[in-house]
């Protein structure tokens, strides 16, 4: 037993020794210099020209060496251009409403129309069918008409059937909640 532990301890010791030793002998690489922002970048890009207005035809033309002409019949400057950059004379932009207001009163008519159309067709289409259950029902046509009461009037003798009916229709009188169940109940 003496031995298997020497053997143990000898084991630690050999580890421990040969670690230390495979340290000093193994280098860590060192980490890649990063290169500064700057010399990664691309270059600048150039600046655009300047846009041709009234104010800065002079320096187009110290840059062209010659003076831009006029074009007759141009469109005017800034003042005309809508918000997409696109040209539209004065009138054209009330046009384009104007008829995109008719466009949308037509299909509104169109729309009216047809469900006008629909509605009227159903009707015709119930009419027929009542009339096609009056006629297989044999229902005289003074009735069919007029108006329908759904309870019948009310008089003592059509009371006094409805006590009888409900008597011999309704539930038994051993089943009914009587007198004497109340009083076993609080008993």
């Amino acid at each position: 037993m003496d031995s298997s532990l020497l053997v143990i301890i000898l084991f630690a010791l050999f580890a421990i020794v040969m670690d230390r030793l495979g340290k000093k002998g193994r280098k860590l690489p060192r980490a890649p210099k990063r290169p500064e922002p700057s010399a990664t970048l691309p270059p600048p890009l150039p600046r655009p020209w300047p846009s041709q207005r009234s104010g800065q035809t002079e320096s187009a033309k110290g840059r062209l060496g010659f003076k831009i002409p006029e074009i007759k019949g141009a469109p005017p400057a800034p003042g005309h251009i809508d918000a997409g950059g696109v040209y539209r004379e004065a009138g054209a932009v009330l046009k384009e409403q104007h008829e995109l207001q008719q466009e949308e009163q037509a299909a509104r008519r169109h729309h009216e129309a047809y469900e006008q159309a629909k509605r009227l067709e159903e009707a015709r289409i119930r009419a027929e069918e009542q009339a096609a259950y009056t006629r297989d029902a044999k229902i005289p046509q003074g009735d069919a008409g007029g108006p329908r009461t759904i309870l019948p009037m009310l008089t003592p003798e059509s009371a006094q059937q409805a006590v009888v009916l409900a008597e011999i229709l309704g539930e038994p009188r051993a089943h009914r909640p009587g007198r004497w169940q109340q009083h076993h109940r609080h008993e």
